[in-house]
């Protein structure tokens, strides 16, 4: 959608130009990435942290901040291509409900594979790439690096040693 001047510039035949300007009101759905929830994992040591190696699903969440319903609406998600390490797609397409103006929906579920070279402490990036409704039939912007994971840097702290100290050394 778009509110606001135009202008307008030809050439004649001997190359002087004329311009025009005018109002102009263009509307219609404007589906943008909003953010993702439910990232819940598949396959892997349930530590609740994105370690190198797990398999994860994801939900990605658009907004409609356009002046239309948009009908039928469609996502594909990629892993950057400046992420540190390999990440593979499982499953990379999402549907979505139809999406009325300023309304934010949850797709299908995308999946994802952290590569085992992936370094802990960086973020996984993704892209949101052919978002599309059908009705209008419109192709939106690519959103790159939109959707961040960090990988092995959340979850429940985990004990790996344990000693237990004689209090009657002063030991406190």
């Amino acid at each position: 959608p778009f509110n606001g001047q135009a202008k307008l510039t030809t050439r004649d035949g001997v190359n002087c130009p004329k311009s025009v300007d005018k109002n102009m009101v263009v509307t219609g759905p404007d589906i943008r990435v909003n953010d993702y929830v439910n990232l819940t994992q598949v396959q892997g040591n349930n530590n609740g942290a994105v370690d190198p190696g797990e398999v994860w699903d994801l939900t990605v969440r658009l907004q409609n901040s356009g002046n239309e319903t948009a009908l039928n609406v469609s996502a594909s998600v990629r892993p950057s291509a400046t992420n540190a390490g390999t990440v593979g797609m499982i499953v990379s397409n999402a549907l979505f409900l139809d999406m009325p103006v300023n309304f934010v929906a949850g797709g299908t579920p995308i999946r994802f594979q952290v590569g085992q070279n992936f370094p802990c402490g960086n973020d996984i990036l993704f892209d949101v790439f052919n978002i599309r409704s059908a009705d209008p039939d419109n192709t939106y912007p690519v959103e790159v690096g939109k959707l961040r994971v960090l990988v092995g840097g959340a979850g429940t702290p985990q004990q790996f040693y344990a000693d237990s100290f004689e209090t009657n050394l002063g030991w406190t």
